[in-house]
């Protein structure tokens, strides 16, 4: 039986030291390689396990500041490229007033042919109310719900076209 047991306490393996002789020689590590080799393994395990992190985190850290040098400047403003808003005045109150009133009856019938609902409140006329027409284009409209929008539009409110002043 060979003695192996300081082999075995150095971290090595026991073995013969050829074939044919029964002489017996230590000889590397269990994993394959001395004790040097042990500690060598040892450098290369920690240098892999922080050497990447660090490199990833240099490469990381270059590209940010490489980002932030190479950026586009563009100005930060509250106005965008909005144009000038152009506010188109209503009608003046003789205009309005001019244009002529109609006062529904129980039949409510329109002298022309017309929805029953008023295009700016959404309400059915009802009888004896008055309905103003825009002459234009002869739509009819509360006249109080239309005189409100002429005063701040020139426009009809169902056709958009534009009135005269």
């Amino acid at each position: 039986m060979p003695e192996c047991r300081s082999c075995e306490l150095g971290g090595q393996v026991c073995g013969l030291k050829n074939h044919k002789s029964l002489k017996i020689q230590c000889s590397g590590s269990h994993f394959g390689s001395s004790s040097s080799g042990t500690a060598r393994a040892e450098k290369y395990g920690l240098m892999m396990g922080l050497g990447i992190p660090l490199l990833l985190l240099t490469f990381y850290l270059g590209y940010r500041m490489y980002l932030n040098h190479h950026r586009p400047i563009t100005e930060v403003s509250t106005i965008t490229n909005r144009r000038p808003s152009t506010r188109i005045a209503g009608l003046d109150g003789a205009t309005i007033e001019s244009y002529p009133k109609t006062q529904l009856g129980e039949s409510w019938e329109l002298p022309v042919p017309n929805d029953n609902i008023c295009p700016i409140c959404l309400c059915e006329y009802q009888p004896k109310e008055v309905l103003r027409t825009i002459p234009e284009c002869n739509h009819y409209f509360h006249a109080n719900c239309v005189d409100e929008w002429l005063r701040r539009n020139a426009t009809c409110p169902f056709c958009r076209n534009q009135q005269e002043r």
